[in-house]
């Protein structure tokens, strides 16, 4: 593993300065999710919202792709078809 040492003037926290450039290496592709969550110091989770925050994308799934898959109807049961408002214990107890 490299490591980098960088002067940050005094407005720029190391806090922000390894949060940024995890989110650009994660956006360029340099970085899966794991790895650049690790470099900003985040768990996963927070990482991903941060990075919503930014304005990176978590899933790079173009628009056009999604919207094909829908009109194809490739999208799995649970997705493509609602919950019915029943109870499905009914059945059971009924």
């Amino acid at each position: 593993m490299h490591e980098l040492k960088v002067q940050l003037p005094p407005e720029v926290t190391e806090e922000e300065a390894r949060l940024l450039l995890a989110a650009k290496l994660f956006e360029r592709g340099r970085l899966s999710l794991g790895q650049a969550a690790h470099i900003a110091g985040y768990a996963k989770a927070t990482f991903m919202e941060l990075l919503g925050t930014l304005g990176v994308a978590v899933f790079d799934y173009p628009p056009d792709d999604l919207k094909d898959e829908v009109d194809e109807g490739d999208l799995p049961k649970h997705i493509a078809s609602p919950k019915s408002s029943e109870d499905p214990n009914d059945e059971v107890n009924g």
